[in-house]
């Protein structure tokens, strides 16, 4: 009786234009039974693309997920490679995650630091080439600075193009900024040259962020 109550239920939900796996979900049948019932029932054309649009979202759903658990698995490896590199106290690697954690971006996974001093960015910088191979084509800077201090914006970007010893391919757009009304429209010997700002171009940003968060929990000791 429950299997002839089975055999109407599938026929009316295959008419009504149910995938074979549905019915199969939503009655408890095996597969072949499924198949088997509604092989003579032919869906509309409407009914068939509706069908296609719903497994097409959930098969880019289940492939989302699984690329979601690849992700999160690597960003776990990285941030473990930073914390064992963290233990083994090494100079340049505590100076450079240090300088992130105090200057450099800490959301999105993005890494981007920001100074007004050279020498901090010169130190990030040589971190980031030992121990993720950076190069100088694969720095981004750009410029905050104000102009009331006799300098041009052309000198100002020259200055740190000259100073971090990169290509004047590297650099972005500099923003200028305006002094309040309260400054007489200068703001004479403060951040001479403005503060500049270095973010990694056409290269992973995950690796090196989630290995940096990684060795300062460990520096941390939390």
């Amino acid at each position: 009786m429950n299997k002839n109550i089975n055999y109407e239920k599938a026929r009316r939900l295959r008419r009504d234009g149910c995938s074979i796996r549905q019915i199969v979900k939503k009655l408890g049948i095996s597969q072949g039974s499924a198949s088997m019932w509604t092989r003579d029932i032919l869906l509309t054309k409407d009914q068939k693309e509706k069908i296609y649009e719903k497994t097409s979202r959930q098969n880019i759903k289940k492939a989302g997920k699984k690329w979601s658990k690849i992700c999160s698995e690597k960003r776990k490896e990285y941030f473990l490679e930073g914390s064992k590199i963290a233990k083994r106290k090494e100079w340049l690697h505590t100076v450079g995650c240090m300088l992130y954690w105090g200057e450099g971006g800490k959301t999105g996974n993005k890494v981007v630091l920001g100074n007004s001093d050279p020498r901090i960015i010169k130190l990030f910088l040589s971190f980031l080439e030992f121990y993720f191979g950076i190069k100088k084509e694969n720095i981004a800077i750009s410029i905050q600075c104000y102009l009331g201090n006799g300098i041009s914006k052309e000198e100002i970007e020259q200055y740190w193009v000259d100073i971090l010893n990169l290509p004047k391919e590297c650099l972005r757009k500099t923003s200028i900024n305006k002094p309040n009304k309260s400054s007489k429209g200068t703001k004479k010997g403060k951040l001479k040259y403005g503060v500049c700002q270095i973010q990694l171009y056409n290269f992973s940003h995950v690796h090196i962020f989630n290995h940096i968060m990684g060795a300062i929990e460990e520096y941390s000791n939390l």
